[in-house]
Parts: C-alpha cells; sequence; structure tokens
C-alpha cells in the first residue's frame, strides 16, 4: 500500500469498542494483491504496516461483528457464546427497524443456564443503558428466542455488591455505602430484572420448620397468559444466581 493510500485510509479509520472500523464505501487500492491481518489493537487508531492491499468489506465485517455489541469489563475478549449473542444484536440492529434503539446500546456479557431440562440465556448490559434496553425489551426478547431455538431469554443490568463496611474499612473509604449496592438490593433488582415487563406486585417470605427460606413473589394478574410458562425459568435463574428459592404467583387484584 502507497503512503499517500496509507495516510488517506487512516483518515477515514473509526475506532469500535477495542477494534479498528473501515467504512464499506472506502477503498484504498484498486488492486488487491492479498488480503493482510487486520490487527486488534486496543483502542488505537492507527492501521499497523502488517496489512497489505485493500481490507475486504467480508473481512472486516467478520472482525467488526465479533466485539460489535459487547464491552466486557476489563477489556477480556468475548467466549464464543457472548460472541453469538453480540452477533444476533447487530443482526437485528442492521436488518430490523429496532436500528434506531440498539445504535447506542452494548452488553457486558452473557451466559447460558440449564434450567428445568432447557437451556436460559441471561444477558447482562450495563446500568447506564438498562433503561434503554428495556424499552424494546418485549420485542428483543421475542426475536432473540426465534435466532436461538426458543430459548427463554432474559436481560439483567450488572450490579456490583460492596461488602458490609467493617470498623477497619470505614477508616479506609470515607464514602458511605451506598443502598443499592447492598446484597439485598441487588438481589431484589436481579428479580424485578429477570420478570420485567411483569409487574410484582407483592412479595411474602416464608421460613420453614429447618429454617430454610422461600420466598413468594406475586406478579401481575394481567400478564399471567402472557408469562406463566416462563415462572418456572425465572425460578430456576434466580436460584443459581442467588442461591434463594423463589415461587411465583398471580393472586387476585387487591381490593
Amino acid at each position: 500500500m502507497s503512503i499517500p493510500a496509507t495516510r488517506e485510509l487512516e483518515r477515514h479509520i473509526k475506532v469500535h469498542s477495542s477494534y479498528l472500523f473501515i467504512p464499506a464505501s472506502f477503498s484504498c487500492d484498486s488492486q488487491v494483491d492479498k488480503v493482510g491481518i487486520f490487527e486488534h489493537l486496543a483502542l488505537r487508531p492507527f492501521i499497523i504496516s502488517r496489512v497489505e492491499g485493500m481490507i475486504t468489506t467480508d473481512f472486516v465485517g467478520f472482525m467488526f461483528t465479533a466485539n460489535a455489541k459487547i464491552i466486557k469489563s476489563g477489556g477480556s475478549e468475548p467466549d464464543q457464546f457472548e460472541a453469538s449473542i453480540s452477533n444476533a444484536l447487530l443482526e437485528l440492529e442492521m436488518n430490523s427497524d429496532l436500528k434506531s434503539h440498539l445504535r447506542e446500546l452494548y452488553i457486558t456479557k452473557a451466559k447460558e443456564l440449564e434450567t428445568n431440562n432447557k437451556k436460559s440465556i441471561i444477558i447482562y448490559v450495563p446500568m447506564p443503558k438498562l433503561k434503554a434496553f428495556q424499552k424494546i425489551q418485549t420485542r428483543l426478547v421475542r426475536e432473540l428466542e426465534k435466532k436461538f431455538s426458543g430459548k427463554h431469554v432474559m436481560f439483567v443490568g450488572e450490579r456490583k455488591i460492596l461488602p458490609k463496611p467493617t470498623r477497619k474499612t470505614r477508616t479506609k473509604n470515607k464514602q458511605k455505602r451506598p443502598r443499592s449496592r447492598t446484597l439485598t438490593s441487588v438481589y431484589d433488582a436481579l428479580l424485578e430484572d429477570i420478570v420485567y415487563p411483569v409487574e410484582i406486585v407483592g412479595k411474602r417470605i416464608r421460613v420453614k420448620l429447618d429454617g430454610s427460606q422461600v420466598i413468594k413473589v406475586h406478579l401481575d394478574k394481567n400478564e399471567q397468559t402472557n408469562i406463566e410458562h416462563k415462572v418456572d425459568t425465572f425460578a430456576s435463574v434466580y436460584k443459581q444466581l442467588t442461591g434463594r428459592d423463589v415461587t411465583f404467583e398471580f393472586p387476585e387484584s387487591y381490593v
């Protein structure tokens, strides 16, 4: 690649997550001699000399989609399953009317859980983006469940639990622990995320004779026909993520 072409290419390069992206409309050479290696660089807006000739749009697309809709904490690479979720979200962004909603959204991680002889997908999203995801969650879940053979899909916010301060930690951390970072608050919020968009209208804690507890969650009766087939999955997912037992009921409306 000539020096002028390289400089022109540098002006068109954009950074998305930790990958360099070249717009499909731009080409630097009319003759393609060889597709070089598209080096994975950490937020470095410069393409190194190992790239020879024009980078084809197919090749750019392959490298770009691997991380397009996922940014993991610590800059770690997504695994194969997380990459498949990222690709599915990108396909929805490119090929559906969700494009304007998904353009600025991304996930932080995803996992697949075994629930009642069926696999479910848990997708974690950054807390600042959670409300935006929830605005389109009903449509998004429906489309993803089609793509992943009917597996139940849930979106939850990625929250961090801070340990209860001790006498020693109080002197080091002068800032008081936010209530939203307590274990109870995080677990309660997780439960709300799992059943969203169904509203939790009541909650009871049942203590058994052996001292174990079961949380009885009352969901909106009006949503029973839409969500009843998923409540066993919700209970299993919550148990695996928190270690807590939960049951769901649809009581008659409170008077």
